[in-house]
């Protein structure tokens, strides 16, 4: 009996050791065949070493030019064509998008897309270019969450409510999780030190998110 194929398509490899290797070891151990297509850093001979195929995909973190994103899609095609996965599990922006459309073009029985952040285009609506890349990135979502047989995974309610309102994608379709998770062999319950508390700022310092987008609203240091 052949087994059914999981593919991942993700941006990076070290990205999925950290949040997404679980999901995989899991489905290996349910029995499927688990492949990963995503950018190649340092973790290619880790991730066969668990039992996962690999296939190097050079996945570009910005893209402005239309031709050579077109060539990415069709590359991302022809790649999924001939893996023929039985599933695909997208995860992170542009996998979602030119992931989703070539899953549907490729005829992939089902789709999960994991959207954990809708990335600056959302966010940078006040210029002329930035609504017109938004416009564009809107269409490329309608397209890439059409799948018939798919489910669009969540980790923001706000992310979830945008995508619903301006794709139109059914509810039926969306799912809520808290957040990627951890092990919680690896970070174990330590009881609380007397003294002075350490206060550590977990943050990304972005212009447009993290500690520096919160220090611009008002009051917040009062």
């Amino acid at each position: 009996m052949n087994k059914k194929k999981l593919l991942f398509i993700v941006n990076v490899d070290w990205s999925f050791t950290l949040f997404r290797l679980p999901i995989a070891l899991k489905a290996i151990d349910l029995g499927y065949d688990v492949h990963i297509l995503c950018t190649i850093t340092d973790r290619k001979e880790q991730l066969e070493t668990l039992g996962l195929t690999v296939h190097p995909f050079l996945f570009r973190r910005s893209g402005r030019n239309a031709f050579s994103e077109l060539a990415c899609v069709f590359k991302l095609y022809q790649q999924v064509k001939k893996i023929k996965p039985d599933i695909v599990h997208l995860v992170t922006i542009k996998p979602v998008l030119y992931g989703g459309i070539v899953a549907r073009l490729a005829r992939v029985p089902m789709v999960v897309s994991a959207i954990s952040g809708l990335g600056f285009v959302f966010s940078r609506t006040n210029t002329e270019s930035g609504n017109v890349l938004l416009s564009a990135v809107l269409f490329l979502y309608r397209l890439a969450l059409g799948h018939r047989n798919q489910i669009v995974i969540f980790q923001n309610p706000s992310d979830m409510e945008k995508v619903i309102e301006t794709t139109g994608i059914s509810k039926d379709k969306v799912r809520m999780i808290r957040g990627s998770g951890v092990n919680l062999q690896e970070y174990p319950f330590q009881p609380e030190q007397i003294g002075i508390p350490i206060v550590v700022m977990a943050s990304r310092l972005l212009r447009d998110r993290g500690y520096l987008n919160l220090l611009k609203r008002p009051g917040y240091l009062n």
